[in-house]
């Protein structure tokens, strides 16, 4: 807890603490028992409990984001603020709408060198100035005065050209379904489905419903290099499950459908927990370093197959170049 909070410090980002909830509240008033249960019974007898916390649990997770989430708006309405006015200050001095160093500098509109063993109180301030001149260059070469006279446009930084995951944290049934249906040319057994058998939980995604489902996509003309593909998958466990794996192979086509595929990648990921105890639901996730590099207007295929079991559950996809 002490290296987080260090850390949290030094690149003054948010930090998530369950301790400053009970700093700040519980222990100003010990005998309010909303934010932390009674752990004596009757009798002095312990309280017994599950692993799922009740509602004084769910309350303190959701009081700790929220003080959080303040601090977070807190720090960037600061730097807004800054920036903001800084620009204005450059503007009336005929200058384009770019941030000088030292405007960045009284700002702290940069991030601090990188906090390790090396760093120490006699290199600290050079450290600073070289962690200065590499953010005001990044700043100036990716073009980050969009707004000003010579701008081409904010660049695209996001380092993915494929990127979903299923409810509860982004696509439900439907958006799925219409993922898939944009980019498949084989579909043999594969479909949309959405689980409330745990509650709210859903559960959406892309599932194999009969053994040997076999299904296959293609990504025409790519726009980014592709490095990486991975694979968002659910993990469970039960007679449903059971002997649950899937095969995953990427194709590297030079621009033209079928014409010269090669395999540049493959990977199986069973769908069931290796050890009969574990009796949960678990959303995970594997990658697949591609042997070579997909390149902007080639063509990504890849081949989806149930290769034992009669089920398996797709949460998410990523293609991206890193």
């Amino acid at each position: 807890m002490q290296t987080l909070l260090l850390l949290i410090q030094w690149y003054d980002t948010v930090g998530i603490s369950n301790a400053e909830v009970v700093r700040d509240i519980v222990y100003q008033d010990y005998a309010d028992n909303t934010f932390a249960g009674k752990t004596q019974g009757k009798r002095g007898k312990p309280i017994k409990g599950d692993v799922h916390f009740g509602h004084l649990g769910h309350q303190t997770i959701a009081w700790s984001v929220g003080f959080a989430s303040l601090q977070l708006l807190l720090n960037y309405c600061d730097d807004e603020y800054n920036a903001a006015r800084d620009k204005a200050d450059a503007m009336e001095k005929g200058r384009r709408n770019l941030l000088t160093k030292e405007e960045m500098k009284k700002g702290r509109l940069f991030l601090p060198p990188p906090l390790t063993r090396d760093l120490i109180q006699e290199n600290a301030t050079a450290a600073f100035d070289a962690a200065l001149e590499s953010s005001h260059k990044n700043y100036v070469d990716n073009g980050c005065d969009a707004t000003g006279s010579n701008s081409t446009g904010i660049v695209d930084k996001n380092p993915c050209m494929i990127a979903w995951i299923s409810t509860p944290g982004n696509w439900g049934s439907s958006e799925i379904q219409q993922f898939m249906k944009k980019y498949q040319t084989k579909n043999d057994g594969w479909g949309a489905e959405r689980q409330n058998a745990e509650g709210w939980s859903n559960k959406d995604g892309w599932v194999a419903k009969k053994e040997g489902a076999s299904m296959r996509l293609s990504f025409p003309f790519v726009s980014k290099e592709i490095r990486t593909v991975s694979i968002y998958f659910l993990r469970s466990y039960g007679e449903k499950w059971k002997d649950s794996k899937a095969k995953f192979t990427a194709y590297r086509l030079p621009g033209e459908e079928n014409a010269g595929a090669k395999m540049v990648s493959e990977m199986s990921i069973a769908g069931i927990h290796a050890s009969e105890d574990y009796k949960y639901s678990l959303t995970m996730s594997e990658s697949m370093r591609l042997n070579e590099t997909i390149n902007k207007g080639e063509i990504l295929d890849l081949q989806i197959d149930l290769e034992s079991g009669t089920t398996f559950k797709v949460m998410g996809m990523m293609l991206c170049n890193k």
